[in-house]
């Protein structure tokens, strides 16, 4: 009774170049041997997947910062004043670098417009208001 041949592995020195014999028996096609020819020892095609190049990821880091200042501006702008202006300072650059990135930009400077906003609101009118009354006051008094 004949015991089954055993898988030898290719020899990468040959570069699967020459074929495995076995005792007269079928020959065994390793699957990395198959690859290199467009043809196994059979003559049956082997047909390879198409390879692609890698598509480079654009980039959209300036795009998400202006985006997250911008939201974090128009919610908690009456707590962090500077916010609203460093959001704007990333909307804008980030619109000239990631075109990718544009409707998250977009978004990013319109909500710090909007926290920018609230900044006028909160501290600025105000302060204007009193630093006008007070203004006024000397200059009415005798």
């Amino acid at each position: 009774m004949r015991k089954p041949p055993a898988y030898i592995p290719p020899n990468v020195a040959q570069r699967y170049s020459t074929p495995l014999h076995h005792d007269g028996d079928a020959q065994l096609i390793h699957p990395a041997a198959a690859q290199v020819t467009s043809y196994t020892p059979y003559g049956v095609p082997v047909y390879r997947a198409p390879v692609y190049p890698n598509a480079q990821v654009p980039q959209r880091g300036l795009s998400i910062t202006a985006m997250v200042l911008g939201i974090t501006s128009a919610v908690f702008a009456w707590a962090l004043v500077v916010v609203p202006i460093i959001g704007l300072v990333f909307g804008f650059i980030a619109l000239r670098r990631e075109p990718a990135g544009r409707a998250m930009a977009v978004t990013g400077l319109i909500t710090s417009g909007v926290g920018l906003l609230w900044v006028l609101l909160v501290y600025v009118l105000p302060l204007l208001g009193v630093l006008g009354v007070l203004f006024m006051g000397m200059s009415a008094s005798p």
